[in-house]
């Protein structure tokens, strides 16, 4: 039922239609006879209903308006798409106050593809107030895989607490623009693990109540205000929402997180570079861009549950709304160019899912706040109405298991935690083997096979926690051998080994190279390696792919389990007793900070620096060879 307060806005936006655009929206929309008339009637009177006693009878509906006349639906769902041609025939009848508003946002080239009615859960973690008032500390963030969300907002840290900044997340891509100075305000993307600090969003798999194409013809610019308005205006009226997806901004303004809100470093207004206690914000304003954008959306004077509970936690005791009528939070992501393609026929998350090498894969640069004074002119997004606030919970502690505990003849050592690594220094303090059980009980069976041929495994590695990633990229940042942890390696996801044959005995199978040998004679392609060698590699391939792993050309000695790229990176520590270690604290330092106000002092609002290393790591032959050309086609997954 629409509510009379609803009906008034109607009426005073239609007030501000102008009379040139009647014929475009009226004649060229449904097929009215423009033909002048001699003397026209004037406009039917509009009666809002009466307050009735509880109890008296419903006044009579309107009479129904057939859509099938004024909108060509698609095939499968319905949806508010552009008018039919015009066609002679007689004049209609009025037409209702709500198809007026529709008629005029297909008018402006907007489509509406409905997806469900039904209110949804956000989750949340953590309120705005204790990030404003810098009271966030460590034990105050949560882990969260990407994975879990489909879309969300907030403050998140990869490295650690002092180096949290925004973030955006939109279907298994969660990306953080970093406030470590120290490593040139990184940004990190792509599915590396993040802790939450503070976070609104939706669970993956949640559905919208409906999807908005704006970008089928040239639509005119519209604030984010008002944007934001259109979005919601056909979602269900919980007066909270949560919308997602990628936009083209004319002009972005928005607002640089610069230092970490945490450990006393308060938002409290005071950005002067003399005061140590407050968290910078560097402003930014660039045109022209493709963003992946997240908005929050609440009505301030609701008494509804979720819209109230959202109001506290996303926007603080100090809410105000943007024009009296919405409070509006938003993130955006810079894409990097070419920015994805608009598809229509799919929801926007799908983006996402292109294949990983892909030229087009999209790739995001930074990570802003938006503020209202931006403009947005094409759109593709999703509209969640809220009807429940949830605490955030969707972080499951994997089943991490040591092989030997499933197969005690199943070798291992682990180089490791030895001095004879890479970087010539444990990065290991005590060694211990952990896989995933569904991966290690694959090994356990290609084990007994082996067994029945006169060999077994030997098993190197398997589990890294991302914070050891972490260290031993800031030791050796070689993107050939190791994976930089802004992408997070296939070791981090409990999902890849390092492995070996020996005989019966346990004395080791000649292979192409020693274990962490890195040059070209531990590359499966390496032609000088001894035909015993080469069989003995072969062996060892054609056992582990009878369980479906896969290999890369680069390091004959791994392995990944079949599906890793479905499995989230993690920071388990190997041992209970050993606490997660965030290897990178940087811009709480009093120099760094120091760098930050000097930079705002002379007016520089640069943000972003070049990223040191690809996100990459490896290649895997792609028709199941042992190697050969197509084995040095690199992807945009790191191995180690």
């Amino acid at each position: 039922m629409v509510s009379r307060h609803s009906k008034r806005k109607s009426l005073a936006r239609l007030a501000l239609y102008p009379l040139l655009a009647a014929p475009r929206l009226f004649g060229a929309g449904i097929g009215l006879d423009l033909e002048p008339l001699p003397e026209p009637a004037p406009p039917p009177a509009v009666t809002l209903p009466a307050e009735t006693e509880p109890g008296a009878p419903e006044a009579a509906a309107p009479p129904a308006i057939n859509l099938d006349e004024l909108y060509e639906a698609g095939p499968d769902t319905p949806e508010l798409g552009a008018a039919p041609a015009a066609t002679p025939g007689p004049v209609r009848p009025p037409i209702s106050l709500d198809l007026l508003e529709e008629l005029a946002l297909a008018d402006a080239g907007w489509r509406l593809i409905r997806v469900g009615d039904a209110p949804t859960s956000v989750v949340i973690h953590g309120s705005w107030d204790a990030v404003r008032s810098g009271e966030l500390t460590p034990a105050d963030f949560r882990p969260l895989s990407p994975p879990d969300l489909d879309a969300g907002l907030g403050l998140a840290t990869v490295y650690g607490p002092r180096t949290a900044g925004w973030f955006v997340a939109g279907g298994r891509r969660l990306h953080v623009k970093s406030t470590d100075a120290s490593i040139g305000f990184r940004n990190y993307s792509y599915e590396s693990l993040a802790r939450l600090g503070w976070a609104v969003g939706v669970a993956r798999g949640v559905q919208p109540a409906l999807r908005i194409v704006a970008a089928g013809q040239p639509v005119s610019a519209m604030n984010l205000a008002e944007f934001t308005r259109r979005a919601v205006a056909r979602a269900p009226a919980t007066d909270a929402w949560l919308i997602a997806g990628q936009v083209h901004l004319p002009r972005a303004v928005g607002r640089a997180l610069r230092l970490a809100p945490v450990g006393g470093h308060a938002m409290n207004g005071d950005d002067s570079p003399e005061n140590p206690a407050r968290s910078f914000f560097g402003p930014v304003s660039e045109p022209d861009i493709w963003a992946l954008l997240v908005i929050v959306a609440v009505r301030p004077a609701s008494g509804q549950p979720a819209a109230a509970a959202l109001r506290e936690k996303v926007f603080g005791a100090r809410g105000e709304a943007d024009d009296g009528d919405l409070l509006i939070r938003a993130h955006y992501g810079v894409f990097l160019p070419p920015a994805p393609a608009i598809d229509p026929d799919a929801p926007f998350q799908r983006i996402w899912d292109q294949s990983v090498r892909s030229p087009q894969f999209p790739r995001i640069a930074s990570v802003r706040q938006l503020l209202p004074d931006s403009t947005i002119d094409a759109a593709h997004v999703s509209v969640w109405a809220v009807g429940q606030v949830l605490p955030y919970d969707l972080y499951q502690e994997p089943e991490l298991v040591e092989v030997t505990a499933l197969d005690p003849t199943i070798q291992t050592e682990q180089m490791w935690a030895t001095g004879a690594t890479l970087v010539n220094e444990p990065i290991y303090e005590r060694p211990r083997l952990l896989l995933r059980r569904e991966v290690a009980e694959r090994l356990v069976r290609i084990n007994a096979r082996l067994k029945e041929q006169g060999y077994r495994l030997k098993l190197y590695d398997g589990y890294r926690p991302l914070s050891v990633t972490q260290r031993l990229w800031k030791l050796h940042p070689d993107p050939r051998y190791l994976a930089s942890p802004t992408v997070g390696s296939r070791h981090n996801r409990g999902a890849a080994v390092d492995i070996t044959l020996t005989d019966l005995a346990g004395n080791e199978l000649e292979m192409p190279s020693k274990y962490l040998t890195f040059d070209i004679t531990s590359h499966r392609t390496w032609e000088g390696m001894t035909p015993t060698a080469r069989a003995n590699m072969n062996l060892l391939t054609q056992a582990m792919r009878s369980e479906g792993f896969t290999t890369i050309n680069e390091e004959w000695w791994h392995y990944d389990a079949p599906g890793w790229r479905d499995y989230p990176v993690l920071d388990v520590p190997l041992w209970p007793d050993e606490p997660a270690r965030w290897v990178a604290e940087g811009n709480h330092d009093p120099a760094a900070a120091a760098e930050i106000a000097e930079k705002a002092s002379r007016g520089d609002t640069s943000v972003s620096a070049p990223e040191t290393g690809r996100e990459d790591g490896g290649s895997e032959p792609a028709d199941g060879s042992d190697g050969g050309e197509d084995a040095r086609r690199r992807t945009p997954w790191a191995a180690n």
